[in-house]
């Protein structure tokens, strides 16, 4: 995904300007869109499958904080005195490319979660490696920073938790439509998301600077204002 959005950058930028399209610029923002899809809903479960059940919500509780940072930062970047500019904006639409791209430079050094490490030793090893000698139980330890009979412990509930997932029955796209129980699970999940949007916090990050303007500020000083001034 942050290929998908390093490759919606370079269209929304450097490629709508030299190709002088709307149409590249479109593609570029909707492949964006879908690449933030994934990832606001991949990022929280990668922290729940690294983290135990003490710490997952000390490490997931920043994600909205850090959103609406990048939020205020994207406004201060798009200011036209910096890369909001006549000249300027491809700079401004690639730079959230920087991210993507030292992301994808960081992979090499990032885990696999924990979940996927045991079912991939499951499937090549067939448990027959030793307790002691495998990847998941090491990287377990890695990610606390402990050893002993606590790790353990946490080791084989974690390998519970994927037995007792392997036996729950999968439920097709039709059985969530079709099934009352699961089609009211997926009405409860759309309905939380839809809080978020009806609330009105996306359209006044994208109206704020008018909002000002409108109300006095002189167009150079609203985005400052939008910022917190």
């Amino acid at each position: 995904m942050h290929a998908l959005s390093l490759s919606s950058s370079i269209l929304m930028g450097p490629g709508a300007y030299f190709s002088n399209s709307y149409e590249i610029l479109i593609i570029g923002r909707l492949l964006n869109g879908i690449a933030r899809g994934v990832v606001f809903s991949a990022g929280p479960l990668y922290i729940a499958e690294i983290t135990n059940k003490e710490t997952v919500a000390l490490f997931q509780t920043p994600s909205w904080p850090i959103y609406f940072l990048s939020s205020a930062i994207g406004n201060a970047v798009g200011h036209a005195k910096a890369l909001g500019g006549e000249h300027t904006w491809p700079y401004g639409l690639a730079f959230p490319g920087i991210f993507s791209l030292i992301y994808l430079l960081c992979i090499p050094w990032i885990p696999h979660t924990l979940t996927w490490t045991i079912q991939k030793e499951r499937n090549h090893l067939r448990q027959t490696c030793e307790l002691d000698k495998r990847a998941s139980l090491s990287l377990l330890r890695k990610l606390r920073h402990e050893k002993g009979d606590k790790i353990l412990a946490e080791y084989r509930t974690i390998e519970k938790e994927i037995d007792a997932d392997a036996q729950v029955e999968r439920a097709s796209v039709k059985d969530l439509l079709s099934i009352a129980k699961y089609r009211r699970l997926v009405w409860a999940v759309i309905l939380i998301q839809m809080c978020a949007q009806v609330t009105g916090l996306q359209a006044i990050f994208q109206y704020t600077n008018t909002i000002f303007e409108e109300a006095g500020i002189r167009p150079e000083d609203s985005t400052y204002y939008t910022l917190g001034k």
